[in-house]
């Protein structure tokens, strides 16, 4: 079938100007049928432009919301230690935890991204920087 997007049809304008003329066609019908046809496909070829778009932006949010929850984690160990206090080892069990969830987050972005093309992805390691595992 040859796929051309809707605005390359040649004859668009004339089935347009027939139509609205009110003119009657088997030829004319077929050629409609045709015309839908492409319109429906490029309806359906941005719809899926779309969801690809929202899938790299959900999988975007999972990175945030772990970097966020990463974030919480290490600033409460940074408090326990600026009051002098020992950190207890759950604490920063539960920090390397969520970092492995923030890492996990960013691999599946980065997956989404391959999906549609980007080869490149330096970048993240600016936007989304993950910080080393802690210590006790």
């Amino acid at each position: 079938m040859d796929r051309r997007p809707k605005t390359d049809v040649p004859w668009k304008r004339l089935v347009d100007q027939l139509t609205d003329e009110g003119y009657d066609s088997p030829y004319l019908d077929r050629l409609r049928q045709r015309l839908d046809v492409y319109q429906a496909q490029d309806e359906l070829e941005k719809e899926i432009l779309r969801e690809m778009a929202a899938a790299v932006g959900r999988a975007e949010e999972k990175v945030l919301v772990a970097l966020l929850e990463l974030e919480v984690q290490g600033r409460r160990i940074d408090r326990w230690e600026q009051e002098g206090r020992p950190v207890p080892a759950e604490e920063i069990q539960a920090f390397n935890a969520k970092r492995r969830v923030a890492k996990e987050r960013l691999w599946e972005l980065v997956i989404h991204r391959e999906a549609l093309g980007f080869r490149n992805h330096r970048i993240l390691e600016e936007f989304y920087p993950i910080p080393p595992p802690r210590r006790a």
